[in-house]
């Protein structure tokens, strides 16, 4: 384990943290007569006199003036840094004084190991225990409250009287220790009796028989907790929602016994009513659960189901609520009128002057009109006044006023919204007081206002923090900035900033605090700050991400400590994370294409992963991995090394070695290969991979006529060289709505190192997701792939399957081979895929439908490409969100081939 905070000689190392908080001393000033200077200079680091070294890198030295002030500011920025637990700094002598410093580091705990001998794991207490974590610095004083934080939590198992033993455990000569907690829990105490309290007598005897037999049984809070939990959940939906079912114990510790007292209080019952219409009651039960005034609750309930019923498109609904007591019941009772169910075809403007009707459709996010679905849903459409007055006020209308007027055309209605939009108010003139260091032009561009824009005083207000910001992007802190806003005739507004500028730092110095396993060098290339630089805010926090992203600490935090009037130093905390993970996984495959609904009538296997993780290796932030998967038609084995820096180059590097077998419908291989990859962000979402591969593949069986290349139980190697640019703009990876995703990659086989591979392949891809209503969705997909050169099987380009062209079952689309019929793959594919997704059940709605249109096809060559030679087909599903993408189940007829049967898929995941 690497000693230190920093990359210098071994001597000097621990104690260069001290260096640090020293420099601010670098001159001296003058000597006055009779004022007392220092003399000598003496330092200890844990008890160790410090080596000669460190005192080269002090400023400190005989015949500087000294002062009680000076060695308190030294104190107290030692302190603050965290890096000592202990300071102490005697003098000796009146003039010279005589230095003596005596520093203790601060101790880390590395990690906790809790020995329990009976009754109970210690994984329970490993995770509940809070008040010591590795990585957390560490004092003895901090072994009480853990040791009470532990009987605590054996205490809530049930256990009294436990012993609990600690040792300190230092590792080595570094600053970190590991706790060694030896607990014996005790024993656990019986149930003597259990007495009922409350309103006991409403509950059933069955219910209060199941706790009594717990007398005569080991006490468990756990346990009891859950009984009465469930009791008190079961009698809130029976309509009692304020009910409260808990209990005290009385504990007898001569006797070993505990007396268990349950309290049950049912409060009133609440039985909430509707009348006219049939909707959820969970929409207003929770609003009586607490006791709240009743006029709010039955308002705000009043307020809900108009909303839930404008939402149905229950537009001209009406709800009135009342209550009344009768002994113990509180009645809630709703009557609805819910009218005719409408949607809106189409929002209309009128009295606007100053925007055109396009302006104010997208100033609301609407479409011109729509025929088949609403454009806005009824809930929604009673908030466009609002909004539409905010945009106006926005533009500088203060007294813009909108009204909404819905007209009812049968099954459908029309919105439209009338505006009064009032005065205009500007802006007049703009200026900056008092004088600054930066020019009036840079901050009229940073708060993005001019003489004769609109007048909106939120705005105007937030281009002070806007100042703020760029001031501390500049190494200012402690900024300050008001604005005043005179009005100097009607309308127009003269504003005045009033500045006041803070100190502008540099950064002095840059120490790293809990970084026990992470290099330096590893830290120090997420740095976008150095010393010397202004201490720009914005480059110490895209720092602070940057090491975050490394995935190697579980919390990164930075401290900013000023040392003098225009220097600062950082002091950046880690705190490291579990280094190693294992997992594994297991599910159900079928050996084809599910044929029916029934599952037993499908040949089903297993299928299983495995993986083993090791993170930041070797203190570099790197990754060592191994992945296995098994199932019916593959198995693969990948060990994976993972670096953030790719040959010190600033992008994150992979070398896989894998082993692969895989059975398709028209061949099988044996694989193995290593490649080399390289990723790095271009722009924003924009991203480019490179990478370079060679395997060997060896066929296992060829069910198709075999070719100069496929030739049986031949290896053939393949040396490659692949880029690829991807732009991600999706709202969601596994469920867009809204965005589209890019890519495009490239491969050339070239033969290097013996291999028989000289091709050049390219595939493009590109998915658009828009919501043309509300929960409605349209999406669509491009592919496109063309190659050359001498193409095995196995790199060609197949097609057919539920994340393909759906109208063939899996590879099934394209060429086929005369003699077995089974698909060949080809030099040149294009797909194309439109769906449109919408609600299906109200009640659940993560469920959708879809309707969906495929066509595309796979051609031998690239001069057979023809598109008036692409398949088509048509099919309808069920959607049901998930976390990992939507579940889908479909129904797909080829209609190229007028194929009567319809073919069944079942996946899960978005249509690649």
């Amino acid at each position: 384990m690497r000693k230190g905070f920093f990359c210098l000689s071994q001597k000097i190392r621990p104690f260069l943290p001290l260096i640090f908080f020293f420099t601010f001393l670098s001159s001296a000033p003058g000597q006055e007569v009779g004022k007392p200077v220092i003399g000598g200079i003496e330092i200890f680091v844990d008890g160790q006199p410090a080596p000669a070294e460190l005192k080269h890198f002090l400023p400190l030295h005989s015949g500087m003036d000294f002062s009680p002030f000076l060695i308190r500011k030294i104190i107290q920025n030692l302190y603050l840094t965290g890096l000592f637990s202990k300071i102490n700094i005697f003098q000796s002598g009146e003039n010279p004084v005589d230095l003596t410093f005596y520093l203790e580091r601060q101790l880390y705990l590395h990690q906790s190991f809790f020995l329990v001998t009976r009754g109970l794991t210690s994984d329970l207490i490993e995770k509940e225990v809070r008040t010591l974590r590795g990585g957390e610095p560490f004092d003895e004083t901090l072994l009480g409250p853990a040791r009470t934080e532990i009987e605590n939590i054996l205490k809530n198992e049930g256990f009294f009287e436990p012993k609990i033993d600690v040792r300190v455990e230092r590792i080595g000569d570094s600053h970190l220790v590991d706790l060694i907690w030896k607990i014996d829990p005790g024993s656990r105490m019986l149930i003597r009796r259990v007495q009922w309290k409350g309103e006991a007598e409403k509950i059933s005897p069955e219910d209060r028989e199941k706790i009594n037999r717990l007398a005569g049984r080991e006490y468990n809070p756990r346990l009891l907790q859950a009984y009465c939990q469930n009791l008190q959940q079961r009698f809130r939906r029976q309509g009692f929602p304020r009910a409260e079912i808990n209990w005290l114990v009385s504990v007898d510790r001569d006797n070993r016994a505990a007396d268990i007292e349950i309290n049950a209080w049912l409060y009133e019952k609440i039985v909430v009513e509707f009348q006219g219409a049939k909707v959820p009651a969970e929409l207003i039960t929770p609003l009586w659960e607490e006791r709240v005034f009743e006029e709010w609750a039955l308002s705000e309930g009043e307020s809900r189901l108009l909303s839930y019923l404008r939402r149905k498109g229950y537009l001209q609904a009406e709800v009135r609520g009342k209550y009344s007591r009768e002994e113990n019941v509180l009645k809630v009772s709703y009557n609805i009128r819910p009218g005719p169910k409408q949607f809106i075809s189409a929002v209309t403007f009128s009295g606007q002057k100053n925007f055109s009707e396009e302006e104010l459709r997208q100033a609301l996010a609407l479409p011109a009109r729509a025929f088949l679905t609403a454009v806005i849903d009824g809930e929604s459409v009673y908030e466009l006044p609002q909004r539409l007055e905010a945009f106006y006020k926005m533009r500088g209308f203060p007294q813009a006023r909108v009204f909404l007027r819905i007209e009812a055309r049968g099954k459908r209605a029309l919105a439209h919204l009338f505006i009064e939009e009032g005065p205009q108010e500007k802006i007049g003139s703009i200026q900056f007081e008092p004088e600054l260091i930066f020019p009036d032009e840079v901050l009229l561009r940073i708060i993005g206002l001019k003489p004769g824009d609109p007048y909106y005083s939120p705005q105007i207000k937030l281009g002070c923090q806007k100042i703020v910001d760029f001031y501390q992007q500049n190494g200012f802190r402690g900024t300050s900035v008001g604005v005043r806003e005179i009005e100097s005739r009607p309308g127009i507004y003269n504003l005045i900033y009033e500045v006041k500028e803070g100190e502008r730092y540099r950064v002095r110095q840059i120490i790293f605090i809990g970084a026990f396993i992470t290099r330096l060098a590893t830290i120090k290339k997420e740095l976008r700050i150095k010393e010397g630089d202004w201490a720009a805010a914005g480059l110490i926090q895209e720092s602070k991400r940057n090491l975050e992203r490394l995935r190697v600490f579980t919390s990164v935090q930075v401290e900013e400590i000023p040392v003098s009037e225009n220097e600062l130093d950082l002091v950046f905390r880690f705190y490291e994370g579990e280094r190693s993970l294992a997992s594994v996984g297991i599910g159900l495959e079928t050996k084809s294409e599910p044929r029916s609904f029934e599952i037993w009538n499908n040949v089903l296997r297993l299928r299983g992963t495995a993986e083993i993780v090791r993170s930041n290796l070797m203190g570099d932030a790197s990754q060592l991995s191994f992945v296995s998967q098994m199932s019916l038609k593959e198995t693969r084995g990948v060990v994976s090394w993972e670096q953030p820096y790719f040959f010190g180059l600033p992008f994150r590097g992979y070398l896989n070695f894998w082993l692969e077998r895989e059975e398709r419908i028209s061949f099988g291989f044996d694989r193995r290969g290593v490649s080399l990859t390289g990723i790095r962000a271009v722009k924003g979402d924009l991203m480019t991979i490179l990478t370079l591969r060679y395997a060997r593949t060896v066929l296992t069986h060829l069910e198709i006529t075999e070719s100069e290349i496929d030739r049986q139980f031949f290896p053939f190697s393949s040396t490659s060289l692949s880029t690829s640019l991807i732009h991600d703009r999706r709202d969601d990876s596994f469920n867009p709505e809204n965005g589209y995703f890019a890519s495009a990659v490239f491969e050339w086989a070239f033969p290097l190192f013996g291999s028989e591979a000289d091709f050049l392949k390219a595939f493009i891809k590109y998915q658009r997701f828009y919501a043309p209503a509300a929960r409605w969705n349209l999406s669509a997909t491009f592919r496109l792939g063309l190659g050359r050169g001498r193409m095995p099987i196995h790199e060609r380009f197949f097609a057919g399957g539920s994340n393909s062209f759906r109208g063939q079952e899996f590879d099934e689309l394209g060429p086929k081979d005369p003699f077995s019929l089974k698909p060949v793959g080809g030099k040149a594919l294009i797909l194309f895929n439109l769906e449109l997704s919408f609600p299906f059940l109200s009640s659940l709605p993560a469920m959708r439908g879809a309707i969906f249109y495929d066509t595309g096809n796979v051609f031998s060559k690239r001069s057979q490409f023809d598109l008036a030679s692409l398949e088509h087909a048509l099919g309808f599903g069920l959607r049901y969100r998930t976390p990992l993408g939507p579940l889908r189940l479909e129904l797909a007829w080829n209609l190229t081939e007028r194929k009567t049967r319809p073919l069944l898929f079942i996946t899960i995941g978005q249509i690649f």
